[in-house]
């Protein structure tokens, strides 16, 4: 069992920022590919639009740093909206996880913040080279899952680790790996190499912060790890104030703390 200790951020604003593929925002998406455009909307009737004096957008892949985020302003459409578009085509294709934040704030002390998480990953519908960069959250007699794509594997899948050749039955869900793959005119993925970059052993203390992607009522999950909750389990909020584990949501970000048993917990 894990023992675990969560430093909650405080929960974000009302879902008035909206992401989609869609510049009439007819669907609401999470999950993009590099060759689509990100069309972002900030829903703001508390701003005084007429006296703005910060209004900023930031994405970048989640838990890398600033190294590589793109920044920039939004449109203020003189209504209470704020609107842009970010073209994906030119991000680091080695990232998969990003996430959003918008800041608006006007003269009179009156802010919005808000983040939101969304997976990018290969180009759609086109044959070539993909690279996914994820943790492993599923494997199958010849898939993994990585990222909410399903790779298969192959005879001729080249698995590597440190330049060390490795087999597939070797890797474990919850490992970090880098997949080139191929994408076949089907749509679907055929993995040319796979070279794990980062392994959970068992035991070992492990220090994660991201969004919660999963919640049951016994664990939830980040970044593709399994985190167990038992009666051991401490949870604080951003205060140091200990709350109790249905505290926690999913979309939540939060830094976990605690110790692998394998297979991706």
């Amino acid at each position: 069992m894990i023992l675990l200790l969560l430093f909650l951020a405080q929960p974000l604003w009302a879902q008035s920022l909206i992401i989609s593929k869609s510049p009439d925002f007819s669907t609401q998406d999470t999950e993009f590919s590099f060759d689509d455009i990100l069309y972002v909307r900030a829903e703001v009737p508390q701003i005084d639009f007429t006296a703005i004096k910060k209004n900023k957008f930031k994405l970048e892949p989640e838990n890398n740093g600033s190294l590589y985020e793109i920044t920039g302003n939004l449109d203020n459409n003189l209504d209470g909206t704020f609107t842009t578009s970010i073209s994906l085509s030119g991000l680091d294709q080695t990232f998969s996880d990003w996430q959003l934040e918008v800041e608006i704030e006007d003269d009179f002390k009156n802010k919005f913040k808000s983040q939101v998480a969304l997976t990018i990953t290969g180009n759609s519908g086109s044959e070539g080279d993909v690279i996914i960069t994820g943790r492993i959250k599923r494997i199958d007699s010849d898939i993994i899952s990585i990222a909410n794509e399903d790779i298969r594997v192959d005879a001729q899948t080249q698995i590597t680790e440190q330049g060390n050749p490795l087999e597939f039955s070797e890797l474990e869900v919850g490992w970090e790996v880098k997949v080139v793959a191929q994408r076949l005119a089907d749509g679907s993925l055929l993995a040319r190499s796979i070279e794990v970059l980062d392994r959970v052993k068992l035991g070992e203390k492990i220090e994660i912060e991201g969004r919660i992607t999963v919640l049951t009522d016994s664990s939830f999950v980040i970044s593709g790890l399994e985190f167990l909750v038992t009666a051991a389990t401490e949870i604080y909020n951003k205060a140091e104030q200990e709350v109790p584990f249905s505290y926690l949501k999913v979309g939540m970000k939060v830094k976990a703390e605690g110790e692998s048993v394998g297979n991706g917990r």
